[in-house]
Order: structure tokens, then sequence, then C-alpha cells
């Protein structure tokens, strides 16, 4: 069995990671700004990703839930990103450069050391997938 642990799920492309994951006959969890459900077919922890101190501590909620222990192949995908400020440097506030940096690509590292470390025991093929936006190339 694979288990996959996405971010950002809430709309666009994280929530069709999820869905073709099911289709799959996959576990789909996910890390999002949804509110917490824990469901039969469908597990999510609500996060803010600015909030860097919360991270690992949401990252083991997930990892705490049922089939982690039994996967074969245990897959983090960090989709979840925010655009804004999408403006020229010298026009961007500094509280919103902060917060991007901090989703962007704080809570990502934050992110998958933590998941390197808390599942380094298991027998599980592991996989870090990270998606970047067109922005990064704008």
């Amino acid at each position: 069995m694979k288990v996959y642990i996405v971010t950002g799920t809430t709309r666009g492309l994280g929530r069709a990671i999820v869905q073709a994951v099911r289709e799959n006959g996959d576990v789909a969890l996910s890390l999002s700004s949804a509110p917490d459900c824990d469901e039969p077919d469908r597990f999510n922890v609500q996060v803010d990703l600015s909030l860097i101190p919360d991270l690992p501590a949401k990252l083991d909620l997930v990892l705490q839930s049922a089939g982690v222990e039994t996967a074969d192949e245990l897959v983090m995908i960090n989709n979840a990103g925010m655009l804004a400020p999408l403006m020229p440097l010298e026009h961007a506030p500094a509280d919103r450069i902060k917060t991007a940096f901090a989703v962007n690509l704080t809570a990502p590292a934050v992110l998958m050391g933590h998941f390197i470390a808390r599942t380094e025991e298991l027998t599980a093929l592991r996989k870090i997938i990270n998606i970047s936006s067109g922005a990064a190339t704008t």
C-alpha cells in the first residue's frame, strides 16, 4: 500500500492529487488550511504553513494516522504555496515577503526534515516530491 502525505489540498492541484491517489486505491493524508477531518476516506490536519514552530507537531498527527506504519511506500508531496507578493520587490511589504518565504521555502524544508527523521525506522520506501509554480520562473 502507498501512503501519500500532501500539503495544500484545499483546492487546485493538491485537491486533484488527493483525488487521483484515492482513485488509485492508495491512501491520501493531508496538511491544509481546511478544518481537521478524520473520516474513513479522508484525513486532514489543519495547518497554517507560515507558523513554522507548529509544523513538526502537525506532521506528527498525520504520521500517527492509520496506514503509515504498514505502508510499502510513503510519499510526501509539498504542494502548498503562495504567490503573493507577486510584484516588483521594491513594492512588496516586508511582512508579505516574510510570510511568502515561510510558506514557500521554510515550511517545506522543516516538513521534509521532520518527515525524514520521523520515518527513518520504517521499512517503507520513502520519497519526497516538491512542486513549484510557474511564478518561480517569472
